[in-house]
């Protein structure tokens, strides 16, 4: 019997959507429309996602540094792939970490550190099993907002959550199902459903921690192997508990040659510099 009575089901249905230009941008992008002067025209309505696309533009990645001032610039610059990264990143931070006044229970940018990196590997051997590179990345990028949403929503609970993981040294999911009764995957993949996130998105959600329990998908094994593999590089936080175990039979489906992993590490490193300034 979990140690905390809660309504989850209540609590969800009081989670705002994402903001209205968020909701836009994405239905353009999803539609393929690549004209960058309607693109650029809804993202110019919203002051903190020009912001944002202008420092990722303006980066030392890109070469341009303080060069780029117009918005649709920078997004012919970035390309859509980015420019949708940039947007699922900033609209949930935006929704779920803007009061800064209040005081979360864990540092959030390092949850995004971590999921940044975590799509960055799934990116990287998504060719592999012939699944799309940039949809691999956005999937890892979301893997673990159910955190992020359970930090927000049920913050007190959650303090709970971390000081039962710490003093049990287990693993989070395990910490969570025994205070909430649920887990971070489960309410955010049902979040990610009411915000008409992508299927393949909320399938990652609510599996990356069982991929094996699942329907077998490449990119839900993609995200869980990003996962493992981000804690390993280093890219972990200490609330987090044990690491998960490396699923083997995800391995056995990717079929990836563990000398890969090694020549592939300072790649995925380099782009990591990158990614990080999505963060803002």
């Amino acid at each position: 019997m979990p140690l905390q009575n809660i309504d989850i089901d209540k609590e969800i249905n009081n989670i705002p959507p994402l903001p209205v230009t968020v909701n836009e941008i994405m239905h353009e992008i999803n539609d393929e429309v690549k004209d960058y002067k309607i693109l650029s025209n809804i993202i110019s309505k919203d002051p903190a996602l020009v912001s944002r696309i202008l420092i990722v533009a303006n980066s030392p990645f890109y070469g341009f540094s303080g060069r780029i001032n117009g918005i649709r610039e920078a997004c012919l610059i970035l390309g859509l792939n980015t420019i949708r990264h940039i947007v699922y990143t900033a609209g949930i931070v935006m929704q779920l970490s803007a009061n800064k006044a209040r005081r979360f229970n864990f540092d959030h940018n390092e949850l995004w550190r971590h999921s940044i990196c975590t799509g960055l590997v799934a990116k990287t051997f998504a060719p592999s099993v012939r699944e799309d590179p940039d949809s691999a990345f956005t999937c890892g990028l979301l893997h673990d907002i159910g955190e992020l949403i359970c930090d927000v929503y049920f913050s007190s609970q959650y303090a709970e959550v971390l000081a039962y993981c710490k003093r049990e040294q287990c693993h989070l999911v395990d910490a969570e199902n025994a205070v909430l009764g649920t887990d971070h995957c489960h309410i955010g993949a049902r979040v990610a459903g009411k915000w008409k996130l992508p299927d393949n998105i909320i399938a990652v959600i609510q599996n990356h921690h069982r991929p094996s329990e699942s329907t077998p998908l490449p990119i839900i094994d993609l995200v869980h192997f990003g996962d493992v593999m981000s804690r390993n590089m280093g890219n972990t936080y200490e609330w987090n508990g044990k690491t998960p175990c490396l699923d083997e039979d995800v391995m056995a489906r990717l079929g990836i040659d563990p000398r890969d992993i090694d020549a592939k590490i300072t790649d995925i490193k380099k782009e990591f510099e990158l990614g990080e300034f999505m963060l803002g």
